[in-house]
Protein backbone atom coordinates (compact mmCIF):
# COMPACT_ATOMS: atom_id res chain seq x y z
CA UNK A 1 0.00 0.00 0.00
CA UNK A 2 1.43 3.64 -0.89
CA UNK A 3 0.00 6.80 1.24
CA UNK A 4 -0.79 9.52 -0.85
CA UNK A 5 -1.81 13.00 -0.08
CA UNK A 6 -3.79 14.80 -3.20
CA UNK A 7 -3.77 18.38 -3.75
CA UNK A 8 -6.52 20.02 -5.56
CA UNK A 9 -6.00 22.85 -7.49
CA UNK A 10 -9.98 24.49 -8.68
CA UNK A 11 -9.03 26.59 -11.75
CA UNK A 12 -12.69 27.41 -12.38
CA UNK A 13 -12.61 28.02 -16.11
CA UNK A 14 -9.73 30.30 -16.16
CA UNK A 15 -8.08 31.31 -19.25
CA UNK A 16 -6.46 28.34 -21.04
CA UNK A 17 -3.98 30.30 -23.19
CA UNK A 18 -1.60 32.25 -21.55
CA UNK A 19 0.90 31.58 -18.83
CA UNK A 20 -1.45 30.82 -15.67
CA UNK A 21 -2.41 27.71 -16.31
CA UNK A 22 1.51 26.84 -16.35
CA UNK A 23 1.32 27.81 -12.79
CA UNK A 24 -1.40 26.09 -12.02
CA UNK A 25 -0.34 23.05 -13.75
CA UNK A 26 3.17 22.75 -11.88
CA UNK A 27 3.88 19.15 -10.65
CA UNK A 28 0.47 18.35 -11.60
CA UNK A 29 -0.20 14.67 -11.20
CA UNK A 30 -3.13 13.92 -12.60
CA UNK A 31 -5.96 16.20 -13.39
CA UNK A 32 -10.16 15.88 -12.75
CA UNK A 33 -12.03 17.91 -15.73
CA UNK A 34 -15.44 18.53 -14.77
CA UNK A 35 -18.09 19.45 -16.92
CA UNK A 36 -22.11 20.31 -15.77
CA UNK A 37 -24.87 17.67 -17.32
CA UNK A 38 -27.16 20.18 -17.57
CA UNK A 39 -24.82 22.40 -19.75
CA UNK A 40 -23.99 20.95 -22.95
CA UNK A 41 -21.37 23.35 -24.17
CA UNK A 42 -19.53 22.74 -21.33
CA UNK A 43 -18.33 19.32 -22.53
CA UNK A 44 -17.75 21.05 -25.67
CA UNK A 45 -14.77 23.58 -22.91
CA UNK A 46 -13.62 19.88 -21.85
CA UNK A 47 -12.06 19.38 -25.12
CA UNK A 48 -9.94 22.40 -25.42
CA UNK A 49 -9.38 22.08 -21.60
CA UNK A 50 -7.76 18.68 -22.12
CA UNK A 51 -6.11 19.28 -25.13
CA UNK A 52 -4.05 22.62 -23.25
CA UNK A 53 -3.59 19.75 -20.48
CA UNK A 54 -1.87 16.98 -23.11
CA UNK A 55 0.00 19.92 -24.84
CA UNK A 56 1.75 21.11 -21.40
CA UNK A 57 2.06 17.86 -19.41
CA UNK A 58 2.38 15.19 -22.12
CA UNK A 59 5.73 13.60 -21.98
CA UNK A 60 6.45 11.59 -24.95
CA UNK A 61 8.00 9.09 -23.29
CA UNK A 62 5.83 8.48 -20.16
CA UNK A 63 2.55 9.52 -22.51
CA UNK A 64 -0.72 11.70 -21.06
CA UNK A 65 -1.01 12.72 -17.79
CA UNK A 66 -3.72 10.78 -16.18
CA UNK A 67 -6.82 12.40 -16.37
CA UNK A 68 -10.33 12.27 -15.45
CA UNK A 69 -13.75 12.96 -16.61
CA UNK A 70 -16.34 14.02 -14.63
CA UNK A 71 -19.49 14.73 -15.95
CA UNK A 72 -21.40 16.49 -12.55
CA UNK A 73 -25.06 17.32 -11.24
CA UNK A 74 -26.03 13.87 -12.42
CA UNK A 75 -28.27 13.78 -9.70
CA UNK A 76 -30.42 16.52 -11.52
CA UNK A 77 -33.27 15.08 -13.65
CA UNK A 78 -33.21 17.97 -16.40
CA UNK A 79 -29.95 17.13 -17.61
CA UNK A 80 -29.58 16.50 -20.93
CA UNK A 81 -29.72 13.40 -22.41
CA UNK A 82 -25.49 12.40 -23.05
CA UNK A 83 -25.69 8.29 -23.28
CA UNK A 84 -22.95 6.48 -21.95
CA UNK A 85 -21.73 5.22 -25.30
CA UNK A 86 -21.56 8.67 -26.13
CA UNK A 87 -19.40 9.33 -23.14
CA UNK A 88 -17.33 6.23 -23.23
CA UNK A 89 -16.18 7.54 -27.28
CA UNK A 90 -15.54 11.08 -25.85
CA UNK A 91 -13.23 9.77 -22.92
CA UNK A 92 -11.64 7.66 -25.62
CA UNK A 93 -11.09 10.24 -28.24
CA UNK A 94 -9.83 12.74 -25.87
CA UNK A 95 -7.53 10.03 -24.01
CA UNK A 96 -8.91 10.66 -20.91
CA UNK A 97 -8.22 7.25 -17.94
CA UNK A 98 -11.70 7.28 -17.19
CA UNK A 99 -15.14 8.92 -16.42
CA UNK A 100 -17.75 9.65 -14.14
CA UNK A 101 -21.17 10.57 -13.61
CA UNK A 102 -20.87 12.52 -10.43
CA UNK A 103 -22.49 14.64 -8.31
CA UNK A 104 -20.42 16.68 -5.89
CA UNK A 105 -24.09 18.18 -4.24
CA UNK A 106 -24.59 14.15 -2.84
CA UNK A 107 -21.44 12.65 -3.07
CA UNK A 108 -21.76 10.68 -5.90
CA UNK A 109 -18.77 8.89 -6.83
CA UNK A 110 -16.20 11.56 -6.04
CA UNK A 111 -14.07 8.97 -3.91
CA UNK A 112 -13.98 5.98 -6.58
CA UNK A 113 -13.23 9.20 -8.94
CA UNK A 114 -10.18 9.99 -6.89
CA UNK A 115 -9.38 6.13 -5.99
CA UNK A 116 -9.08 5.56 -9.62
CA UNK A 117 -6.69 8.66 -10.70
CA UNK A 118 -4.86 7.69 -7.56
CA UNK A 119 -3.97 4.57 -9.06
CA UNK A 120 -2.89 5.95 -12.49
CA UNK A 121 -0.86 8.23 -10.65
CA UNK A 122 1.02 5.63 -9.14
CA UNK A 123 1.50 3.60 -12.30
CA UNK A 124 3.09 6.27 -13.92
CA UNK A 125 5.12 7.06 -11.09
CA UNK A 126 6.32 3.94 -10.72
CA UNK A 127 6.93 3.65 -14.66
CA UNK A 128 8.78 6.87 -14.57
CA UNK A 129 10.84 6.16 -11.44
CA UNK A 130 11.77 2.28 -12.82
CA UNK A 131 12.71 4.39 -16.50
CA UNK A 132 14.93 6.82 -14.83
CA UNK A 133 16.27 4.05 -12.15
CA UNK A 134 16.10 1.01 -13.28
CA UNK A 135 14.14 0.18 -10.27
CA UNK A 136 10.26 0.72 -9.65
CA UNK A 137 10.54 1.72 -5.74
CA UNK A 138 12.50 3.58 -3.03
CA UNK A 139 14.83 1.17 -1.05
CA UNK A 140 12.07 0.74 1.95
CA UNK A 141 9.21 0.23 -0.80
CA UNK A 142 7.31 3.63 -0.58
CA UNK A 143 6.08 5.62 -3.52
CA UNK A 144 6.80 9.35 -3.68
CA UNK A 145 4.67 11.48 -5.99
CA UNK A 146 5.02 15.35 -6.53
Amino acid sequence: DATVRLQLRDIAGQERSGTLTRVYYKEAAAAFVVFDLTRWETLESVRAWKRDLDLKLSSQEFGYLPAILMANKSDLPAHPKISEDDLDRFAQEENFAAWFLTSAKCDLNILEAAEHITNHMIEREELMRATKDGVGDSDDGSIVLG
